[in-house]
Parts: structure tokens; C-alpha cells; sequence
């Protein structure tokens, strides 16, 4: 790269990143979701005895996790390399958030392993997806006055595919609930969780879409929220239903939630946003 430091940017941490250029509620936004998400992920993956739905379960929180700290690093990060890296690597952590999303509803919803055919499907989709990360069809070119990647004809195809993952997962659901052969008692958190899942991807695809179609990447703020309804709704199963073997009461949801929502004034920088979010 020619800069070493984005056009825009002054470090101001660690002499790596710049926190003054990111919009007011990035971190509000962002990193509450990281820990809630892991906090999820592990204790349901430890309380459900390492069963395949508690790994897959991780395996997204995880997953989700990474895209969130590497969509952190495209707003704050100084140096241009390390800001080109992150736009290469994005695609990943987005077709495993749908890839692991699609195998976790199928197995929640059948009661069943994905076929072994299905698994080699997947895995291929998120092979092509490696290969092609250094290459242009990825990210094309890099915009040095804006400090961002821009996408490659790759993001078509992502964007088509996650349209698809929602379809299928929306109709598998739709399915479950409305079988004669579904157990009367499984209906309903077969569709609490359907709409979990379907919200948690749709507004999460939505907002990317949004953001490059129009190069409006603040939207991008919106795409957190997908996740934390999904994970009430997780929270709400378990509480009502004791899905996933877990014992929880509703007490304990909202001590943990009052908390995360709490402790993410502390990244908010001016009192008149605290404010707000307080009220």
C-alpha cells in the first residue's frame, strides 16, 4: 500500500486504532452483542452436555463473534493493510454465520443430523469461499480515500445464497409447525425459534445489502439487533419450554441482560448519548 495510515484516521489507542471516526453507537452497538453472544454459546453448550445443536449453537456465536470484531477493525483500524485484510476476510465469517445457521435449524427442527450429502454441500460453498479470498473476485480494488475494500462480483453470489438459506429455513418451520406428524408440544418452539432464526439472518442480511448497495455503511449498526432478538427468543424457549436440556429461569435472563446492557454505557462516549440510551 502506498499509505501506511488511512487518509482519515489519527491513532489514538495503542497507536493502532482510531476511536474518534466511528459513528457514536458503534461500540454500544458491537460489543455488549460480543459478550451476550458468548456468554450464550457457552453456557448453552455446557449445560446441554456437548450435545450437536450446543456445539453448532457455539459454533455461531463464535462465528458471529468474529464478524463483529472484524467489522470493528474496518471502522477503527489505522493501517491500511490491516483494514484491506479485514474486507478479504469478511466473506468468510459471513457464509459461516449462514452455513453453521442453516445445519443448526435443520438439526433443531427435524431432531435430526444433517444428511451426509447436505454436509459436503456446505462445506464445499465454504471452500470456494477460502479459495477465493485474496483474489478480486472478493474485494476488487481498495479505496484509499474512503479506507475501504470494495466488493467483488463474489458478494453477488454470497448475497443470493443467504437469500436462499432464509427461504429454506422459513419454509422447513413453516413445515414443522404446520405437520400432523409434529409433536403438539414442539410446535410452538418450533416456530419461536423459526422466527428467531428468520429475523436474526433477515435483518442481518438486509443491512449489509443495504449498506453497499447504497454506500451507507452506518446501517450496518442495525445488523447486531437480528442477533440479540434472536437470542431473547433462544432465552425465552429455554425458560418456557427448557429446550436444549437447560434449566433457566426468567430471573436470571434479565439479571444477565440488565447487566450487558448496563456495562455498554461504558462505551458510549459522550454523557448526551449515555442519556439516551439510559432513558
Amino acid at each position: 500500500m502506498k499509505y501506511l495510515y488511512c487518509l482519515d484516521s489519527v491513532p489514538n489507542l495503542f497507536g493502532f486504532f482510531d476511536t474518534t471516526i466511528a459513528p457514536h453507537f458503534l461500540y454500544y452497538a458491537y460489543i455488549p452483542i460480543i459478550f451476550l453472544s458468548l456468554f450464550f454459546g457457552l453456557y448453552i453448550f455446557f449445560k446441554d452436555s456437548y450435545s450437536l445443536q450446543s456445539r453448532l449453537l457455539l459454533a455461531l456465536s463464535i462465528s458471529f463473534v468474529g464478524w463483529v470484531i472484524n467489522i470493528l477493525f474496518q471502522w477503527i483500524a489505522v493501517y491500511t493493510g490491516v483494514v484491506y485484510f479485514s474486507a478479504q476476510i469478511t466473506a468468510f465469517f459471513e457464509v459461516m454465520i449462514f452455513v453453521i445457521t442453516t445445519y443448526s435449524a435443520f438439526v433443531f427442527l427435524t431432531k435430526r443430523d444433517l444428511p451426509f450429502g447436505a454436509k459436503l454441500f456446505l462445506g464445499a460453498i465454504v471452500l470456494v469461499v477460502l479459495a477465493l479470498l485474496p483474489t478480486r473476485i472478493n474485494v476488487i480494488s481498495f479505496d484509499l480515500g474512503n479506507c475501504q475494500g470494495n466488493v467483488g462480483i463474489l458478494w453477488r453470489y454470497i448475497y443470493t445464497a443467504e437469500v436462499v438459506s432464509i427461504c429454506c429455513i422459513l419454509y422447513l418451520g413453516l413445515r414443522t409447525f404446520f405437520s400432523a406428524h409434529t409433536d403438539q408440544k414442539f410446535k410452538k418452539p418450533a416456530l419461536y425459534f423459526t422466527i428467531g432464526v428468520v429475523l436474526f439472518l433477515l435483518i442481518f442480511s438486509l443491512s449489509n445489502i443495504f449498506g453497499e448497495v447504497f454506500k451507507t455503511y452506518r446501517i450496518n449498526l442495525v445488523g447486531p439487533l437480528g442477533m440479540v432478538m434472536f437470542l431473547a427468543l433462544m432465552g425465552y424457549l429455554i425458560v418456557k419450554y427448557r429446550t436444549f436440556n437447560v434449566k433457566l429461569i426468567g430471573a436470571q435472563v434479565l439479571v444477565v441482560s440488565l447487566w450487558v446492557a448496563l456495562a455498554a454505557v461504558l462505551f458510549v462516549r459522550t454523557i448526551e448519548n449515555v442519556r439516551i440510551i439510559v432513558a
